[in-house]
């Protein structure tokens, strides 16, 4: 048969009304404070400091579940930069100026190119690390004016592009239920991470698309002041 064992207990009005020595080791519980106090066989109960309290078991009990939630936090950041060892939907290396900053995508003004200087690694959001060892470089005549964004891409013939994209980036669990054609969505929920973009038929499409940067294409007019040459026929 189990034996029952039972501190000895009271509420606090009893312990202090009664106010008895308990035996060394003795100890005695308080049902409405939730203090547990351990006798030492002289002093009587209300001189014997709590040992604890139920309130200071929950206080416990919460920083330790606080703490491990960090640790699952910290341990999920970590698990999306794990694999090759890189930061995950962007470029990890590529060449940059004497203040640091990244100048690997410049303007070819003679051609109108827009190129994107190799060496350049960069990683996809499922953890794919790419290494670039080719410059790549991409028509800004086949574009209209206004803000782009760059894109990074390895396609199906194995070639590396540069896509061109007027569109938002959405990082998150759920699918973005205010998307536009083009956008891109990295669904977080899932490990590895996936990133998606949105068809014309209103689909999500497993994409690799990486972002590098942004520009702003404008149409240059020529100076109402500056005098137009005029071109003499060959005679």
């Amino acid at each position: 048969m189990a034996t029952l064992i039972q501190l000895r207990r009271g509420l606090d009005e009893q312990w202090r009304q009664v106010n008895p020595v308990l035996a060394e080791g003795e100890p005695g519980f308080t049902f409405d404070t939730g203090e547990l106090r351990i006798g030492n066989g002289i002093n009587p109960y209300t001189e014997l400091e709590p040992v604890f309290t139920i309130g200071y078991i929950k206080q416990i009990v919460t920083e330790a579940l606080g703490k491990i939630d960090i640790a699952y936090q910290n341990a999920v950041e970590m698990l999306n930069t794990m694999g090759s060892g890189y930061p995950r939907f962007c470029v990890n290396s590529a060449s940059v100026d004497d203040n640091g900053e990244p100048d690997f995508l410049i303007y070819n003004n003679t051609q109108n190119l827009l190129v994107a200087k190799a060496p350049v690694i960069y990683t996809t959001a499922s953890g794919i690390t790419r290494d670039v060892s080719s410059d790549i470089s991409l028509n800004l005549g086949l574009y209209s004016p206004g803000a782009y964004n760059v894109y990074i891409n390895y396609d199906d013939n194995f070639n590396f592009e540069l896509i061109l994209l007027q569109n938002s980036i959405y990082k998150q669990k759920a699918k973005p239920q205010q998307a536009s054609e083009g956008d891109i969505w990295v669904n977080t929920s899932v490990y590895p991470n996936s990133s998606y973009i949105l068809n014309e038929q209103n689909e999500w499409i497993e994409t690799e698309y990486v972002p590098i940067g942004d520009i702003v294409i404008e149409v240059q007019t020529p100076d109402a002041d500056e005098p137009i040459e005029e071109q003499q026929p060959e005679l």
